[in-house]
């Protein structure tokens, strides 16, 4: 998936060295992984969206609709009780597939993109596993999830030194 929390997400798994085989979208992330020695990046084809650094179509949904992942790790636009939201058109089928294609689903959703509603939506609370965010949701948004058997792990972040905080 393409965005800056999976091109975040991308940099702590190149890190890492996990030996892992990537499917993405996102030019970035596969430029990122592909620094790395340990992960295999396979990039999806398709019409390239410049302003994203990413690509949709058709051809890339066809392309992950080949395909079968163990784990999706997702970024959205928004989180709200209507579920996930995206804001950039042809995402929202690229990400619907992607989730799809998958064992296990999980969304990577910073905070400050909790109570926010977009035009296309991406999955409901019942569709995906866990949420990896930066700091809990609201009381009533965080219930729901929770309700839905969505499970929510905040991570910390670390500090430029690479210590983790807290």
């Amino acid at each position: 998936d393409a965005g800056s929390t999976t091109i975040q997400f991308a940099r702590f798994l190149s890190f890492s060295e996990k030996r892992v085989t990537v499917v993405t979208n996102s030019l970035e992330v596969a430029m990122t992984l592909g620094h790395g020695r340990s992960a295999r990046v396979v990039l999806a084809p398709g019409d390239l969206l410049p302003e994203e650094g990413a690509v949709i179509g058709p051809q890339t949904l066809e392309f992950l609709e080949s395909r079968h992942v163990d784990h999706c790790f997702l970024g959205a636009a928004g989180l709200s009780e209507a579920g996930v939201t995206e804001t950039v058109e042809g995402f929202d089928s690229v990400k619907r597939r992607m989730l799809r294609q998958s064992r296990s689903r999980h969304f990577l959703i910073d905070a400050g993109k909790f109570g926010a509603t977009h035009f296309s939506r991406v999955a409901g609370f019942e569709e995906f596993q866990t949420l990896f965010t930066d700091q809990a949701p609201e009381a009533s948004l965080g219930e729901r999830m929770r309700s839905r058997g969505v499970q929510v792990r905040v991570c910390r972040l670390p500090d430029r030194a690479g210590a983790v905080s807290g």
